[in-house]
């Protein structure tokens, strides 16, 4: 059996009820409205932060941008010398210090030959670019073409000459310096002023490796 006792008097009563919180809509949307004005001036805050900072950017820029034009200028300057250094150093790399073996030449013209003209001309190879392959391309090179003309006399002006085109072969000074060394041609000569009835003209053609230009 279990007994219940209020303590409590009857002026402590108190009745529980829910407490209902009415917000009228002119408070909603006055609500509704400073939250968008606090908002929208921290948006012009900001957008003002950011309009100085470009502002001063400009300003800055336009301190600068003369001088960073200058500095364009300049380094474009320097690459096309560069460019241009290089290509005189592959000029001057491939080019040929001819005293060199016109004297080595002149010491091999036995005593019954005499060489009346020479002639060089050069040519410029272009290197085939394989577009499969990266880097750089390869460098151009330059050949030389030799023509030498002259007379053979003497009574054995026919060996003579083919004897000086075979020196010409095998002389050690032009060795890596020539690719080919050809007689071209060897007849007799028709000259009137030739005195000697053994005498010969001959040409020799010769080509030069190829020397790259770099």
């Amino acid at each position: 059996m279990s007994i219940r006792v209020n303590l409590l008097m009857a002026d402590e009563f108190r009745q529980s009820s829910t407490t209902k919180l009415d917000i009228s809509p002119r408070a909603m949307v006055m609500a509704g409205v400073g939250v968008f004005v606090v908002l929208l001036a921290m948006g012009a805050a900001k957008f003002l932060h950011v309009t100085r900072g470009l502002a001063m950017a400009e300003d800055r820029w336009s301190e600068i941008a003369v001088e960073y034009d200058e500095l364009t200028k300049v380094e474009e300057d320097l690459h096309a010398n560069q460019v241009i250094e290089g290509e005189l150093i592959g000029w001057d790399n491939s080019s040929v210090a001819w005293n060199e073996p016109l004297t080595q030449l002149a010491s091999l013209v036995p005593r019954d030959i005499q060489l009346t003209k020479m002639t060089v001309k050069c040519d410029v190879l272009l290197p085939r670019i394989d577009p499969t392959k990266l880097g750089a391309p390869p460098a151009p090179s330059r050949q030389y073409h030799i023509r030498l003309d002259g007379l053979a006399n003497g009574e054995f002006s026919d060996k003579t000459a083919v004897d000086f085109v075979k020196t010409l072969k095998t002389e050690p000074a032009f060795e890596g310096w020539l690719e080919s060394v050809q007689l071209r041609g060897l007849q007799k000569s028709t000259s009137r002023r030739s005195e000697d009835p053994n005498e010969r003209i001959f040409r020799v053609d010769m080509v030069s490796v190829a020397r790259e230009m770099k």
